[in-house]
């Protein structure tokens, strides 16, 4: 698996703000993936991806294996996508190559792609996908080849019961 897309930098330091919430029961996914809140089951599922552009609820930081969490808890803990978290991943292109990371893609709005599938996926931000708009760049690390993103408001999953 390649580099997880995970929180960087977050507000009043020590921890990304979040909470924990219920793994779907017929989902299977690593940490680092984008994850939504299904409304009618009530159970964290990952974000479809591509031209989905909303309902973005955070970035899990556990894995979930069949509806079970990797987590004392059984819950998911996730990092928020809401402002103030601010993220980092790779770039890539919409084959998952990594990308170089420069100052063109400061400031710039882009799609998120998933490279694999269940257990061994890996999210990065899509320098490709200019379309399907989820979150802006707004720095990079030329050292670690990469960057550091924001989710657009419109991106985010505000409405139902948490």
């Amino acid at each position: 698996m390649s580099f997880k897309m995970q929180p960087a930098r977050f507000p009043h330091g020590g921890y990304p703000e979040g909470t924990d919430l219920a793994p779907g029961s017929d989902q299977t996914y690593p940490s680092g993936c984008p994850v939504t809140w299904d409304v009618s089951s009530q159970e964290l599922d990952v974000h479809g991806g591509g031209a989905t552009v909303t309902n973005i609820r955070g970035i899990s930081l556990d894995g979930v294996v069949a509806g079970t969490a990797d987590n004392p808890s059984g819950l998911v803990c996730l990092a928020n996508a809401a402002h103030p978290n601010i993220f980092v991943a790779k770039l890539t292109n919409n084959s998952g190559t990594v990308q170089t990371a420069d100052t063109a893609n400061l400031n710039v709005q882009y799609g998120m792609v998933v490279v694999g599938s269940g257990a061994t996926q890996w999210w990065a931000v899509d320098e490709s996908d200019v379309t399907h708009k989820v979150l802006e760049i707004i720095d990079i690390d030329t050292d670690r080849n990469v960057v550091f993103f924001q989710f657009l408001n419109s991106a985010v999953q505000t409405a139902g019961a948490f």
